[in-house]
């Protein structure tokens, strides 16, 4: 089969000049890759990791979407499809990349700010000669951010308004957007300005309560507090805004249906946030009335027992034998079996034990006597009770009730009994399982 050269020249030329330009960009991109990894690792005031990738990625970004262009330039006259394209997309890389600009621009400059708002602050290396106010320097931050994404999202929306041909230029637009949609844009600005504002009372109202001496919530319930107040506060903002900037589009129907479906998430949300704290609060609030236990009592809360360390209307903290510090939500202290052994002279730990029949009953109960005395924190009042419960296997079942202190633990206490009972026995050369 014959190979036509002429249209082989066609594809050949623009496909060696595209292979060159292609391993040159290339090179340059490695190139620029690592200078700003060199840069990324350098400590200034304006330039830091984020900022050099970003800087870094958006330049390459650049380069392919050129390399894509030269592409669609260099084929345009040797293919049907290939003239297509290359009329379809040079209308529209222009204004691509002019959205591309605006949010390279606004993330660039939302990244700057942060970075100079922490240099005020004093939180970087280098340092200024006198620190801002953080409060201020952070409302400065807030109010500078947002402004600029706002921008940032207006300008997007005034190049798309000029790409469907809406307006007869970019700058008309532009002036058109302004002047039409003046009161949302206020509107806008004071949600920003209100919902940072009430933002800023909560923050004080949670670090006053934190500082208060004998607080009723602990300082990871405050930051657990802040942090959700502060994201409900913004979703709604953020809710408001996109309503009102589809309205701008006079998009009606898609900003009604879009809001009520964030509405209805947020509800669902807020509704199960609600129901845990209530529960929380009303399992708290039964317990402190009940006066069960108090900060340095030896308790038992279902299956963990220990000394309380703290105990507010949300959890309760226990440090075990062990030294372990374990939180127990209210919630659950309230549905189980509540032992508090400060608050009792003495209190009976059992242990049960099978003796084959061969070792009399007498016998049994004396040396389950002699080894309860002989336990470390045994009360010499009452004396220890001894009862056969059953017959089980090749043995009898018995069980010794000895009483301890009130302040005593009742794991060190059992564990005290089995230790002694275990002695007795071997020193009488019979044989015991213990339960």
């Amino acid at each position: 089969m014959a190979i036509d050269a002429s249209a082989l020249g066609v594809y050949a030329i623009p496909a060696i000049v595209f292979g060159l330009i292609a391993v040159s960009l290339m090179w340059f991109i490695s190139y620029l890759k690592r200078y700003f990894m060199y840069l990324s690792g350098r400590e200034m005031k304006y330039i830091n990791y984020d900022i050099a990738i970003l800087v870094y990625r958006y330049l390459k970004f650049i380069l392919i979407l050129l390399l894509l262009t030269v592409f669609l330039w260099l084929f345009r006259d040797t293919d049907y499809n290939f003239s297509y394209l290359w009329s379809l997309g040079s209308g529209l890389i222009g204004d691509l990349l002019t959205i591309s600009i605006i949010i390279f621009l606004a993330l660039l400059l939302s990244q700057i700010t942060h970075r100079l708002m922490a240099y005020y602050k004093g939180e970087l290396k280098s340092k200024p000669k006198h620190t801002a106010n953080p409060k201020t320097v952070g409302l400065i931050e807030v109010m500078l951010r947002s402004f600029i994404l706002l921008i940032a999202l207006f300008l997007i929306i005034i190049v798309i308004i000029a790409m469907f041909g809406q307006s007869s230029s970019v700058l008309q637009a532009t002036y058109d957007f302004f002047v039409i949609n003046s009161s949302f844009l206020g509107l806008i600005s004071g949600i920003i300005i209100i919902i940072y504002f009430a933002d800023e009372i909560v923050r004080s109202v949670l670090e006053e309560m934190e500082k208060r001496p004998g607080r009723t919530f602990t300082p990871e319930m405050l930051a657990t507090v802040r942090k959700g107040s502060r994201y409900g506060l913004w979703i709604i903002a953020w809710t408001i805004i996109i309503y009102l900037m589809l309205q701008m589009l006079h998009m009606d129907k898609i900003a009604l249906l879009i809001f009520g479906i964030m509405l209805m998430i947020e509800g669902v949300f807020l509704a199960f946030i609600i129901s845990t704290f209530a529960k929380a609060i009303s399992a708290g609030m039964v317990i402190m009335n009940m006066n069960a236990y108090k900060s340095g009592e030896n308790v038992r809360i279902g299956d963990v027992e220990g000394i309380v360390v703290e105990h507010n209307i949300f959890v309760t903290k226990i440090k075990d034998i062990r030294g372990r510090l374990l939180t127990i939500p209210n919630s659950e202290v309230i549905t189980g079996t509540i032992r508090n052994y400060s608050r009792v002279n003495v209190y009976g730990a059992s242990v049960k034990i099978r003796v084959p029949f061969d070792v009399p009953h007498g016998k049994v109960e004396e040396l389950l006597i002699a080894a309860a005395k002989k336990s470390p924190g045994i009360a010499s009042e009452p004396e220890p009770i001894v009862r056969a419960l059953k017959i089980e296997g090749a043995g009898i079942i018995y069980e010794i009730v000895a009483y301890a202190k009130g302040y005593e633990n009742e794991e060190n206490i059992r564990s005290n009994i089995i230790y002694a009972i275990q002695n007795e026995f071997l020193t009488e050369g019979k044989e015991i399982e213990i339960f």
